[in-house]
Order: structure tokens, then sequence, then C-alpha cells
């Protein structure tokens, strides 16, 4: 089966179910066989599957949806996984800056985060990322519509929503987030948390442009950045940048009224 085809995952996640469930003898109730290492064995092998399927097909949604899934079902969302992909992902992202689905499962790993002063910390960090992006890259419509979903989702983390987001705003309609893009329901399997929860963050070696999530959803300060962005953009990249910076402005224009 083809690496971008839904039914491929769907066997995918019936197989892992299979490998974590112990068939009672005389009994049709399927019972969890909890064991940390065929748990970590798993999320290795699932993890490097839908890497392998997202560089060889460009924004394989399935393959992410899938990555989505395994983040749910084996890591439980547990916060080091959370931060180790949003670290991992990086080089993927430097290397396919046009791949929405490579974004969005960014907006779902950020979106995860129950401790609002983690979300807001890595938000904090991903407009950094996307501001370098954005100058290095320029011209490419889904990292604009990534800034988007950032700005909705600082919104909305100050306002105590952070953790509910389903769907993130784009100026294109037809771009939607892959936050439940999933075709099945998630249950936990396998052992507990792989990790502990409390782990301390360190910080990357980037300059600072953003102090606070205030700074982030104020509209007169986001519009000055993304002046600036389009100010350092070359001159032979300058008017495809001018367009998305522009239909940036008229989003903000118009968000939350």
């Amino acid at each position: 089966m083809s690496s971008k085809s839904p039914e491929t995952y769907v066997h995918k996640r019936w197989i892992v179910r299979h490998a974590f469930t112990k068939q009672a003898e005389g009994n049709v109730d399927n019972r969890i066989v909890d064991t940390d290492e065929q748990t970590q064995t798993a999320l290795d092998t699932e993890m490097e599957g839908s890497r392998v399927a997202a560089s060889g097909y460009p924004s394989n949604y399935n393959a992410w949806s899938h990555r989505i899934w395994t983040v749910k079902a084996l890591a439980r969302c547990s916060a080091e996984v959370l931060e180790s992909e949003l670290e991992n992902t990086k080089s993927w992202v430097r290397q396919h800056v046009s791949d929405h689905s490579g974004l969005q499962y960014r907006q779902f790993l950020l979106s995860e985060h129950r401790q609002k002063c983690l979300l807001e910390e890595h938000l904090l960090k991903e407009f950094q990322f996307l501001d370098d992006l954005l100058i290095s890259y320029p011209g490419h419509e889904a990292l604009w519509n990534h800034r988007r979903a950032l700005y909705h989702l600082a919104v909305q983390s100050q306002e105590g929503l952070g953790h509910q987001t389903e769907e993130l705003s784009t100026e294109n309609a037809s771009v939607k987030s892959s936050l439940t893009g999933l075709e099945d329901p998630i249950e936990p399997l396998g052992a507990g948390s792989l990790v502990e929860e409390n782990k301390s963050h360190t910080g990357e070696g980037e300059g600072v442009r953003l102090t606070s999530i205030n700074e982030m959803v104020n509209p007169l300060l986001e519009k000055k950045r993304a002046l600036a962005i389009l100010e350092e953009t070359s001159t032979s990249d300058s008017k495809i940048q001018e367009r998305h910076y522009k239909l940036y402005i008229q989003w903000l224009d118009r968000f939350k009224t």
C-alpha cells in the first residue's frame, strides 16, 4: 500500500493495537500488555516510519496524522516527547518550508501542552523560529499560514483556551489544522508515561525577539514584526513576500471582529 494511503495508516494502527493486546483465553475482551520496552520500541518504529513517509511525499497529511496518533496513543503527549518533537522536527521544517502538514504537526505539539506557562514559552520560541524561516525562505504561503495559527493559539492561551484548539483560522480556508484530524479515536496504549513530566526545558541560543505573550498578541506590535520581516527580504523575493505580508495584515485586522 502507498505511504500516502489512509488505509495504510489504519492498518498500521491496527497492528500497533494488536501488538499491545493479549486475547484472554475464552474471553472476547482484550487486555492491554503494559511494558515500557514494548512501548518505546513501538514509539520509535512509528516515528521513524512516519518521518520517512513524510519526507518521501510532500504534504503527506496521513503520515503526519499517524504521527499525531503515535504521540497521543504511545507517548500520551508527555511533556518531554512534545518538547523533543518540537526540537527534532525543526530541521525537517527547514528543508520543507512549503509543507503545510509538517507545520500543522508543530501546531498540534504546541496545543498539547497542559501547562499554560510551557505553552507560552514554546510559542515565543516558535515565533522566533518562524521569523528566521520567513526571512531565510521568503514567499512561502505555508509559513505565513503557520504564523496565523501561532497568533491564534497565543490569543487562545491568553484566554485560557490553548488546549481546546481544534481548528486554526487561516487566510486560505482550505488549509486546516491536523489537531483532531484522525479518523479513529485515541486510546492510550502500553505503559504509562515514558518520561517524567516535570523536566526543565533549556533555552535555545537564538536571540530573543519577544519577551512575553502579551507582546505576541498585541496586533500593533505584531504588524511591526511582520513589517520588519518584509524589510529584510531580498529584492528578488520582495513582491511575493509583500503579497503574503499584506494578506497577513488584512487577516490581523479582521481577527476576532
